[in-house]
C-alpha cells in the first residue's frame, strides 16, 4: 500500500499556515492513541475486531479520566462554596454583634442624657426653690419691718 493514502493523510494533517509558534506544538489526537497503544497503532488498526475492543476500552479509559477530572472540579466547586458560605456566616455573625453593641452604646448615651437632665432640673429647681424661699424671707422681714415700725 501506498504512503499516499487519503486515511494517513487526514490522520497526521497539521493545520499549519505560516511559521511554527515556538514551544511544545498542540497534542494531536493521534498522539493520545499513541500514548496508549504505541507508536505502531496503525498496524493494530488494520485487525477491525480487535481495533474495535481495544477502542472500547480506550473510550472507556478516557471517560474514567474525564470524570475523575470533573468529580475533582465539582468537589473544588463544593468546598469553595462551603468555605464561602462559612465566610458570609461570620460575616452576618459580626453584623449581628455589631448591631448589637451600637444598641447597647445608644442605650447607654440616652440613660446618660437622661440622668444628666434630671440632675440639671433637679439643681435648677433647687436653685429656684432657694431662691423662692429667699425673696419669701426677704417678703417677711420687709413685712415685719413695715409692722413694727407701723
Amino acid at each position: 500500500m501506498s504512503d499516499n493514502r487519503w486515511t494517513k493523510r487526514a490522520t497526521e494533517w497539521q493545520p499549519r499556515i505560516g511559521k511554527r509558534s515556538r514551544g511544545r506544538q498542540p497534542l494531536r489526537w493521534s498522539d493520545s492513541i499513541a500514548k496508549v497503544k504505541g507508536r505502531l497503532w496503525h498496524r493494530e488498526a488494520g485487525d477491525k475486531n480487535r481495533w474495535r475492543l481495544d477502542a472500547e476500552g480506550y473510550i472507556l479509559q478516557w471517560m474514567d479520566e474525564a470524570s475523575r477530572k470533573a468529580n475533582s472540579l465539582l468537589v473544588s466547586s463544593i468546598f469553595d462554596l462551603l468555605i464561602h458560605t462559612a465566610l458570609l456566616r461570620l460575616l452576618f455573625s459580626l453584623a449581628v454583634v455589631l448591631a448589637v453593641v451600637l444598641a447597647v452604646v445608644v442605650v447607654v448615651v440616652v440613660v446618660v442624657v437622661v440622668v444628666v437632665v434630671v440632675v440639671v432640673v433637679v439643681v435648677v429647681v433647687e436653685v429656684v426653690v432657694v431662691v423662692i424661699v429667699v425673696v419669701v424671707v426677704i417678703i417677711v422681714v420687709v413685712v415685719v419691718a413695715v409692722v413694727v415700725v407701723v
